[in-house]
C-alpha cells in the first residue's frame, strides 16, 4: 500500500534547487570560513568580523539561507516519508536512500548547532565571540567528535544529492555523464569533510582565552 504522493515534481525541483543553491554554495562558504582557523584566531575572527559587515547581512541570511532551508527540510521531510510499493518504478534507489537518511540524521545536529552559535543567547545578546563558542563546544572528545560527525554527514549529503540534481535538471542526460557527477560530488565531500574536521581539531587546539581578573590575582 503507497502512501498518497505528496510532493509534486514541482516541489521536487525546489528541493533540489534549494538544496544545491544556495545551501549548497554556504555549505562551502561556511566550512571555507571556518577553515581559518587552522590559521590561528586571529585570521578566523578577520574573516568572520568581514562577513559580518557585509550591508543588510541579517536580512540576506533570512532570505538567503533560512527560508531555503526551512523549504528543503519541509520538502525533503515529506519526500522521506513517502511510501511507494518495493520494486515500483518509485522506489528510491541506494542513492536516494542515503540521501534521505543523511537528511533525517543532519537535521538535529543542524538545529542545535543553529541555536547553539548564531541564535545563542551568548551571540545574540553577550556578543560572545563565536571562535571561543566552537572553541569550548569542541574542547571534549565528545563535543569534538558529535561535531565531526555532523560535518560528515553535511558534506557527503551535499556531495551525495550532486548527480540528482544534474540529472533532474538535465545537467546529466547520459549514464557517463551521471558516473561523472557523482564522481564530482564524492571527490567534493570528501574536501569538505576533510577541511570541515581540520577545522574542528583548530578550535579545539586553540589555547583558551586569559581571564583578565585571573590575570590581576
Amino acid at each position: 500500500m503507497r502512501v498518497p504522493e505528496r510532493t509534486s515534481d514541482r516541489l521536487r525541483r525546489v528541493h533540489s534547487l534549494t538544496g544545491m543553491i544556495p545551501l549548497g554554495v554556504f555549505l562551502i562558504e561556511h566550512i571555507t570560513v571556518n577553515a581559518f582557523a587552522l590559521g590561528g584566531p586571529e585570521s578566523f575572527r578577520r574573516v568572520a568580523a568581514a562577513l559580518g559587515g557585509i550591508p543588510m547581512v541579517a536580512a540576506i541570511e533570512v532570505v538567503g539561507i533560512a527560508i531555503p532551508l526551512a523549504a528543503h527540510v519541509v520538502i525533503g521531510c515529506l519526500i522521506a516519508t513517502e511510501l511507494p510499493e518495493r520494486g515500483s518504478p518509485e522506489w528510491p534507489t541506494r542513492r536516494e536512500i542515503v540521501q534521505r537518511v543523511t537528511g533525517l540524521l543532519l537535521l538535529p545536529y543542524l538545529i542545535y548547532h543553529v541555536w547553539s552559535t548564531r541564535l545563542s543567547p551568548d551571540v545574540l545578546v553577550k556578543h560572545a565571540d563565536l571562535f571561543d563558542v566552537m572553541r569550548r563546544q569542541v574542547s571534549g572528545v565528545g563535543g569534538l567528535l558529535f561535531h565531526s560527525a555532523g560535518v560528515i554527514l553535511a558534506a557527503w549529503h551535499l556531495g551525495n544529492g550532486i548527480p540528482g540534481f544534474a540529472e533532474r535538471w538535465g545537467l546529466a542526460r547520459t549514464a557517463g555523464a551521471s558516473s561523472a557527477a557523482a564522481r564530482a560530488g564524492g571527490a567534493l565531500a570528501l574536501v569538505l569533510a576533510v577541511a570541515g574536521v581540520a577545522a574542528l581539531v583548530a578550535f579545539a587546539r586553540a589555547p583558551a582565552p586569559i581571564s583578565t581578573a585571573g590575570a590581576a590575582r
